[in-house]
């Protein structure tokens, strides 16, 4: 609340007359169903293989975040170096100890910044989404490269800020290529009445994470499951009313399924 939306990188979007067009079409009432709907910012991961163990890098199981400032623009707020999100899946894991004795990983998150373009006309193309794209993955591998090594560099930066027992201890580091998932993180996407798992296109649902985590542009596997979730039960005709006051769901049902019926070893077999 009291966070303006373009801090986070929101932008961007279907042209105004094709965005409430869809939107009409949609269901959206006044046309701006869609057009509330904005591409998330791309991101980059940044693995860290660490020598030491987590309580002996004081690692915590809690996520860190680091938010652009609310009057940053869409150009600061997708620089690298604008926000971070750093977590330690070794920490949150209670057997992680006895499989990797020793051993330690952290996740830093951050803008795709340069390994990512905008795309001024929002068009398709042929290797890119089926609707209009807001950002474009840069082609030339010689800009890739450097635009990797930069993020590497501002992601060990961080890390070796925030938690100085990690300088020195990184065995091994890989950057994934951009990742775009889900929605822009508008107020619009917050109040969108199209993020449900009906739609208005018979025999189509919705199971994506944006239904729990709506503008996130996370997809974490919590959230995955549980829309997957919703997506399953409302493609097979439960309804909230069956899920929440009858506690029916489809593994309770599946229980009450009466097994095969064998036959007993001296009965005869009919031809």
């Amino acid at each position: 609340a009291g966070v303006d939306p373009t801090a986070l990188g929101a932008s961007g979007g279907p042209p105004p007359a094709a965005a409430a067009g869809a939107g009409a079409a949609a269901g959206g009432k006044g046309g701006a169903g869609l057009s509330v709907l904005q591409e998330a910012e791309p991101r980059v991961y940044v693995c860290v293989g660490l020598c030491g163990s987590p309580l002996e890098l004081d690692l915590t199981s809690c996520d860190y975040w680091h938010l652009p400032s609310p009057s940053a623009t869409v150009e600061e707020a997708g620089a690298p170096s604008a926000w971070v999100h750093i977590s330690f899946p070794c920490a949150k894991d209670p057997f992680w100890v006895d499989r990797h004795p020793g051993r330690a990983v952290a996740v830093v998150e951050l803008p795709a910044g340069d390994c990512v373009r905008r795309n001024p006309s929002r068009l398709s193309s042929a290797t890119g989404a089926a609707g209009p794209v807001t950002y474009e993955v840069v082609r030339d591998a010689f800009m890739m490269k450097k635009a990797k090594e930069k993020i590497q560099a501002i992601a060990l930066r961080r890390l070796h800020e925030l938690y100085p027992l990690t300088q020195g201890k990184e065995e091994v580091v890989w950057v994934s290529d951009p990742q775009s998932q889900g929605l822009a993180p508008t107020m619009g996407c917050m109040k969108s009445d199209l993020l449900r798992t009906h739609t208005p296109v018979k025999g189509l649902y919705v199971g994506s994470v944006d239904l729990l985590q709506p503008g996130s542009g996370r997809s974490t596997a919590e959230s995955s499951l549980q829309a997957g979730w919703l997506a399953a039960h409302a493609s097979t005709g439960y309804t909230y009313m069956d899920m929440f006051v009858k506690q029916r769901s489809i593994p309770t049902d599946l229980r009450n399924v009466p097994g095969p019926v064998r036959a007993s070893p001296g009965a005869s077999r009919r031809g």
